[in-house]
């Protein structure tokens, strides 16, 4: 089964449900959609997927907040074009 296998490629040993995590966690960094990570791991509910399986990897958060930064502290200003007013009277940016 799964602990031969970690045998053979030196890894360490996991079980089939840190598996699961693992596999649904890459295909989300892979940026696969989270109804494909369901359908693969057979979950009936997508929030069984996403808020139980998937996680958050550290690298990945520290990117964002680096986009994030460049977006809104650009010396120039934040890269938006203009706000626009819609209907219920929210600002919308547009870039």
């Amino acid at each position: 089964m799964i602990h031969p296998a970690c045998g053979r490629l030196e890894i360490p040993r996991v079980g089939w449900h840190a598996f699961r995590h693992t596999h649904a966690t890459l295909l989300n960094e892979l940026g696969e959609p989270v109804k494909v990570a369901q359908a693969i791991l057979g979950h009936a509910d997508i929030e069984t997927t996403l808020g139980t399986y998937t996680h958050s990897v550290p690298e990945s958060e520290r990117r964002a907040e680096e986009r994030l930064a460049e977006l809104v502290l650009d010396p120039n200003g934040p890269k938006f074009e203009k706000a626009q007013t819609v209907e219920s009277k929210e600002l919308v940016w547009i870039q």
